[in-house]
């Protein structure tokens, strides 16, 4: 059975899929939907104020120190953020369905 032989093949081409290509690419668009404040600073819209953690199957995307900030107007926490932004879910919601196809297309390559 072609499928049982290439399942540990299979994984190792998600996982790196998801790595190298998906993760970015979320960070990235995270990054376009973050906010720019009228303070002046450096502004994380302009910086690499994230990281991406590979997990099996997965990724992780969180802010590096001087931006952990960002936690309060993503979540809308604070007398200062009134309101919540989302722009780390929405960011993720925008490249699901790619990521969802791109995974599909390695499957069906293994198959």
């Amino acid at each position: 059975n072609k499928v049982a032989g290439s399942g540990d093949r299979m994984l190792g081409l998600m996982d790196s899929y998801l790595s190298k290509k998906a993760a970015p690419r979320t960070q990235e668009r995270i990054r376009t939907l973050t906010p720019k404040s009228d303070r002046h600073k450096v502004h994380a819209k302009y910086s690499n104020a994230t990281i991406t953690t590979p997990i099996h199957l997965g990724f992780g995307i969180k802010t590096v120190k001087p931006f952990h900030y960002l936690y309060f107007p993503d979540t809308g926490t604070g007398w200062k953020n009134p309101m919540v932004q989302n722009f780390f879910g929405r960011g993720l919601e925008q490249e699901v369905d790619q990521i969802e196809k791109d995974l599909l297309n390695i499957i069906e390559e293994e198959i």
